[in-house]
């Protein structure tokens, strides 16, 4: 066939301008090209077929080494491409596929196991028991929430910390303490202090950095958690993300995309603690584990358990709710 395309190249990325289809019979080989996407269906033989879904690629691609000389520069051009090249070209594609769909996928599991109980809003009331060697106590509470940038957790019970706020705005978080009558905010230096005394930190309530977005996820294994078959994937985070944590090891259920277990490291290398969820629900018309534990590494009998009561997804709320004037007049 005839085919012809229009292209830029820089530094980041070849965008195509045209679209066109390819045959080569010798190959059974079809290539279809549609703006800045690519996708090719090929089988080899009886032994071997592929379908990609469409993929994004960069200039470090494998394909510029198989192209012609005289189209690498910077300027918009119609070129012809010989059948051959094209070929290769293909085959580079195929040769970078296998490591391209893995990271992908294993972003997009973490993003499904995130959506599921987060949604895009939510409105929950839940308790959270802070269990000690020789004491225990019980909050309840209720919580607003807008993702990714937003939400409120007010503090119903006991009666001696009824009334206490916590709001996330983006990437700041504040504590209204009612006793006090004052607004603290909570500097990034405290994301890793304990939030009401538990073992969740201030950034496990208020999720000021990223799961999905601040960490680059790959999948490890395949491990089976109280006998759901799961992903087992690493998170590490991105050079120019302010996270506090080293690492994330997760397990997620291959059917629901439901997290069972998490292990936090700092950036030593070090297990902090872990989160195991349970008592698996459908709450909100969606399943999921509506009892979270999180259970420090160095503190032997120390736990903290969050169950989930009831909630609603995608609840119409409006970003203005989520302000330090509503933090002293919500109920």
């Amino acid at each position: 066939n005839r085919v012809f395309y229009q292209y830029q190249l820089n530094p980041q990325r070849v965008s195509l301008k045209t679209f066109y289809q390819l045959s080569i019979p010798q190959y059974n080989m079809i290539l279809f090209y549609t703006p800045y996407k690519i996708k090719i269906q090929t089988y080899l033989g009886r032994f071997f077929y592929l379908k990609t879904n469409y993929i994004d690629f960069r200039m470090n691609l494998l394909m510029f080494n198989n192209l012609p000389k005289n189209i690498h520069n910077n300027k918009m051009n119609k070129k012809r491409i010989n059948r051959s090249s094209l070929v290769a070209f293909a085959l580079s594609i195929l040769l970078i596929q296998v490591t391209f769909i893995s990271a992908q996928s294993a972003r997009d599991i973490v993003d499904k196991s995130h959506e599921l109980v987060y949604a895009k809003s939510s409105y929950s009331e839940f308790s959270m028991t802070i269990i000690k060697p020789d004491w225990s106590r019980t909050l309840t509470m209720k919580a607003w929430s807008l993702e990714p940038d937003y939400s409120l957790i007010y503090v119903l019970s006991p009666a001696r910390d009824k009334g206490t706020v916590t709001l996330k705005r983006e990437k700041e978080v504040w504590n209204w303490i009612p006793a006090a009558q004052k607004v603290i905010k909570i500097p990034p230096s405290m994301m890793l202090q304990s939030w009401m005394g538990s073992d969740f930190t201030n950034d496990d309530l208020v999720r000021s950095s990223s799961v999905v977005d601040d960490y680059e996820h790959k999948i490890l294994a395949s491990e089976k958690i109280d006998s759901y078959e799961c992903y087992k994937i690493e998170s590490i985070p991105k050079p120019e993300a302010g996270v506090v944590w080293g690492k994330i090891i997760t397990w997620i259920t291959k059917t629901g995309f439901m997290q069972l277990k998490s292990e936090f490291y700092d950036e030593d290398g070090f297990i902090i603690k872990t989160f195991r969820g349970s008592d698996i629900k459908t709450l909100g018309g969606r399943t999921f584990p509506a009892k979270w534990e999180m259970i420090p590494q160095d503190k032997p009998g120390n736990k903290t358990v969050i169950e989930y009561h009831q909630i609603k997804f995608n609840f119409k709320i409006d970003e203005s709710f989520f302000s330090q004037q509503n933090m002293k007049r919500v109920r």
